[in-house]
């Protein structure tokens, strides 16, 4: 690899990432009510964040996981990483961030995926910046003595490291939720990480947790098509998939309120409702996830399997997917199902674009199969079908049922 000088790689960050302000410099969108002003104020002082070339500072746009990856060098004061070899395969040596990268990784601050890549140019999201900064301040993860959000369960990924720097007063929430799933803006996160190299690091002593947030989590169920688009017909028995979806969502419905959680439907009887709609149903509810249920089809009458979709742009996303592919799997086992485990999958659709929440569309068996438009025509497998998804539901939840 060929070594590339400090200065001249913060000359091509410069160019790439934002443009390089006197200390001293105000920017034209930000206000000195702004709760983020001093932290922006102080971190652009010490070199650590930049505005860009027209003078503003874009409070309210993302960061990427390369940029986050300089920021907390920066920060930190991360030494220059001296091994020659790329670290993840998606990261060239050529790549501006290639140096933050190494050294964020060497340090133990940011790792890869399971595939050996990095994804340099994905949105950070609020639950990855807390594991990030809950890293950098080297302390151990709090589970105990902490502030609960209600949108983060115990068994959430994060779940630590949100309690961490939640208790840090690193990062918070509003209004009893955290919402880790949304994209971290450079407001956020130059309060954040204002915050990380100012908090007093004094680990809490053992005493008794106080009650759990009161809040409820909101899962927001779409039954797919309806009305006027009967979606996949069966050519075998004349099954609209309109129908099935319905019927499938309700029982969903009422096993998660059962749980004692709050349930918003998109619809709940024959009506149609364009993508969108659906969509803002669940925006404006401030669900926590989004599960849209759809049966599949197809030309040839011998395809035959069940597979659930996330967006490619959300690991959220993808991990509901998994967690609810896998109960489904099993549930149609239950149920005799001979097709195949299509697995998790991705694509643009726009209920999963639109939606602010990860959010999945499942796609369980073929309405086109004659074996499984007879078996989607039973109570019985929906209701197999329902508890599948209910139970991939409250894994993601980290809940016990």
């Amino acid at each position: 690899m060929v070594k590339r000088g400090p200065a001249a790689l913060l000359l091509v960050l410069s160019l790439i990432f934002a443009f390089a302000l006197p200390a001293h410099a105000s920017f034209s969108d930000l206000s000195g009510n702004d709760e983020y002003y001093n932290a922006v104020v102080d971190l652009t002082s010490k070199n650590i964040i930049s505005g860009f070339p027209d003078g503003t500072y874009r409070p309210l746009d993302p960061l990427t996981r390369a940029q986050m990856a300089k920021l907390i060098c920066l920060a930190k004061q991360y030494p220059q990483p001296t091994a020659a070899a790329d670290v993840f395969k998606d990261v060239p040596f050529d790549h501006w961030g290639t140096d933050y990268i190494k050294a964020s990784s060497a340090a133990g601050i940011v790792r890869g995926y399971t595939d050996g890549t990095f994804k340099p140019e994905q949105r950070i999201t609020r639950a990855e910046l807390a594991r990030m900064l809950r890293r950098a301040i080297e302390m151990p993860v709090i589970s105990t003595s902490t502030p609960s959000f209600s949108d983060v369960a115990s068994g959430y990924w994060a779940y630590g490291e949100i309690k961490t720097v939640a208790y840090y007063g690193i990062m918070g929430g509003a209004n009893g939720k955290f919402r880790p799933a949304e994209y971290a803006t450079r407001a956020e996160i130059a309060l954040a990480v204002h915050n990380m190299l100012n908090a007093n690091l004094t680990p809490p002593e053992q005493q008794p947790s106080p009650p759990l947030d009161d809040g409820k989590i909101i899962v927001a169920i779409d039954a797919g098509h309806g009305g006027k688009d009967p979606g996949a017909v069966a050519k075998s028995n004349g099954l609209k998939e309109k129908d099935v979806n319905l019927a499938v969502a309700l029982k969903v419905r009422d096993l998660l309120k059962n749980a004692g959680i709050e349930v918003v439907m998109t619809r709940e009887t024959d009506v149609f409702l364009d993508l969108s709609q659906r969509a803002t149903q669940a925006n404006n509810a401030n669900a926590d996830i989004f599960i849209s249920i759809h049966h599949n089809g197809n030309v040839n009458p011998d395809v035959d399997g069940t597979a659930v979709f996330s967006h490619p742009n959300s690991q959220e996303g993808a991990r509901l997917a998994k967690s609810i592919q896998d109960e489904l799997v099993k549930a149609f086992g239950w149920a005799g199902v001979k097709g195949k485990d299509d697995g998790i999958k991705t694509a643009d659709f726009k209920v999963l674009r639109e939606t602010l929440m990860p959010a999945v569309l499942c796609e369980s068996a073929f309405l086109s199969n004659a074996d499984e438009a007879a078996l989607l025509a039973t109570d019985e497998f929906r209701q197999k079908e329902a508890e599948g998804i209910f139970r991939g539901i409250a894994k993601y939840l980290g809940l016990s049922i």
